[in-house]
């Protein structure tokens, strides 16, 4: 099976105006599309578009509504100029637990014929506003490496300007992904994720019920909490601008590194 848990350590490091950084353990899903069926005979404890403990929902994804999210993603490799053809999708996320999930990024890995050929970058703000960052793959020695124009408003305290700029290892046995926020070329702020597999088992949905009972709440409630730190250390909120429904931004690769 290729779908996984990935136990880690999220952190934040702001480098710019208020220097502030923080770092917390979670637990992030590896979902392969095309693996549902088994997925869901695993545990009564994990529902796939079903009330349960803890769950994936494709209306937390894609266009946000009851339609595929892999018919969805297929249309976009079409669409942004990937192609048709055999497409197969691995998503890291975040799952609903209790119902309620909140994704600030989700990870999609885009194969054709078991070639890794595209990325997908689902990111949501706390407005309910989303956006797609696509990018083909050129390459695939070592960290992918890729850039996109940042196109949603996420934090209160940074402007829509500037880029993202993309780390991202395949799914092994360790997984990285290191996001970048420049604006020109200054750093503003990096996010990163560093986790290590796990089965998707039985005993492993039980052991991250148990490590975190309400996961989405913590990061909902430490968005806010950190927000509030900033905020007290002085930072000015920005004026949010409203983003476009359906919003996909194609970005590219910028280079790929020879090692991990």
């Amino acid at each position: 099976m290729r779908s996984a848990i990935y136990y880690g350590r999220m952190g934040h490091i702001r480098h710019s105006q208020k220097p502030h950084k923080f770092y917390y353990d979670i637990a992030y899903l590896l979902l392969d599309l095309d693996e549902k069926s088994q997925l869901r005979e695993v545990t009564g404890l994990f529902g796939w578009n079903s009330k349960a403990w803890l769950s994936y929902n494709d209306e937390d994804h894609g266009r946000g509504g009851p339609e595929s999210f892999r018919e969805w993603l297929e249309d976009c490799m079409v669409k942004s100029g990937l192609g048709d053809g055999c497409w197969r999708f691995s998503v890291l996320c975040l799952p609903r637990v209790f119902g309620y999930c909140f994704n600030p990024i989700s990870i999609i890995y885009c194969y054709n014929k078991n070639k890794l050929q595209g990325m997908v970058y689902e990111v949501n703000n706390t407005f309910g506003e989303r956006v797609h960052y696509i990018v083909p793959v050129r390459s695939q020695r070592g960290l992918l490496r890729q850039r996109c124009e940042k196109s949603l408003y996420v934090s209160p305290f940074f402007e829509v300007n500037g880029h993202y700029e993309f780390k991202i290892s395949e799914p092994a046995k360790k997984i990285t992904s290191v996001i970048d926020y420049y604006v020109g070329e200054k750093i503003q702020l990096r996010a990163l994720f560093k986790g290590f597999r796990s089965e998707f088992t039985s005993g492993g949905i039980r052991k991250m019920l148990r490590a975190s009972p309400f996961l989405s709440a913590k990061v909902i409630t430490l968005i806010h909490y950190q927000a509030l730190r900033l905020w007290l250390k002085g930072l000015s909120p920005v004026k949010r601008s409203d983003a476009p429904d359906g919003l996909i931004v194609m970005g590219e690769e910028k280079f790929t590194s020879l090692s991990q």
